[in-house]
């Protein structure tokens, strides 16, 4: 789906490309779709890589859940030297051209499943010197995306906010 295409335009420019996931669904999801990529099921915090030996390291959307400090640990030790550490994060502006009912219908789809307690989604800057990192570039964009219908209602479904209400409540959301 939409984050594979990270993986399908990293294979453009890496010579291998290696994802790791705690999500079988994901998983079985990511191999289907970029099957040149490898997919590994671990955490973050323990990637089961050798030391230094990795040129780069991404992440997106995903370093709000990790145990920060030992993942940036982590990477230390499998990057290469004068390897790269890339943390990806955006927010969805949740919003469809010619439809502006959307941005009405999100927001109160949104309210009935608060987003559960995570970290800060960007790398603090004392955490960068701290860990042994040197910043290299800051930026901030627009990330413009097209899905359909079924693919919106396939993203919103994987969304943590909306998987903890499901499993809370023991039934499916309803995207209506």
């Amino acid at each position: 789906m939409w984050r594979l295409a990270r993986a399908w335009a990293l294979l453009e420019v890496c010579d291998a490309v290696t994802g790791c996931d705690l999500s079988p669904e994901m998983l079985t999801h990511a191999r289907a779709t970029a099957p040149k990529a490898a997919f590994l099921e671990a955490p973050a915090e323990a990637l089961p890589l050798s030391d230094s030996s990795v040129a780069l390291v991404t992440t997106f959307m995903a370093f709000h859940w990790f145990d920060q400090a030992k993942f940036l640990a982590e990477v230390q030790r499998v990057l290469e030297p004068g390897g790269y550490l890339m943390i990806c994060h955006h927010k969805s502006l949740a919003a469809l051209r010619d439809q502006p009912a959307f941005r009405t219908w999100a927001d109160g789809f949104y309210a009935n499943y608060p987003t559960p307690p995570r970290n800060p989604s960007e790398l603090e800057l004392s955490d960068v010197e701290r860990f042994g990192f040197t910043l290299v570039a800051h930026a901030s964009f627009e990330d413009e995306f097209w899905m359909t219908g079924a693919e919106i209602a396939q993203y919103i479904s994987t969304q943590s906010n909306i998987i903890a209400k499901v499993e809370q409540a023991g039934g499916h959301p309803r995207a209506d």
